[in-house]
């Protein structure tokens, strides 16, 4: 069996909050979104290294992965959504926001 690899370090986030971004490319790594609206956006995920808690996506929206993001989203399309562990999904609240922590 082979040992574990090194962790890389993950990068301190920079709180984001009570925002709205309209029709922009929000790159998400490194940063802790709060509140936040986005709205007609490209969502940019390279590391995976982000929260979103409680913010709302409207319009077409789209994420674009690249990087270890991009090799973990190819894998998760071979699952079955009925299999999926629920701490794998997004939280989505009442009011609509959606937390990914």
């Amino acid at each position: 069996m082979l040992p574990p690899p090194p962790l890389l370090p993950l990068i301190p986030l920079t709180l984001i909050e009570n925002l709205v971004f309209n029709e922009k490319s929000i790159k998400l790594d490194g940063y802790r979104f709060r509140n936040c609206a986005f709205v007609n956006c490209t969502l940019e995920v390279r590391r995976g290294n982000f929260r979103l808690e409680e913010c709302f996506f409207q319009g077409n929206w789209w994420c674009s992965f690249d990087g270890d993001a991009q090799r973990i989203a190819k894998l998760f399309t071979i699952l079955d959504s009925a299999t999926i562990v629920p701490g794998l999904k997004a939280v989505l609240h009442e009011n609509g926001g959606v937390s990914i922590t």
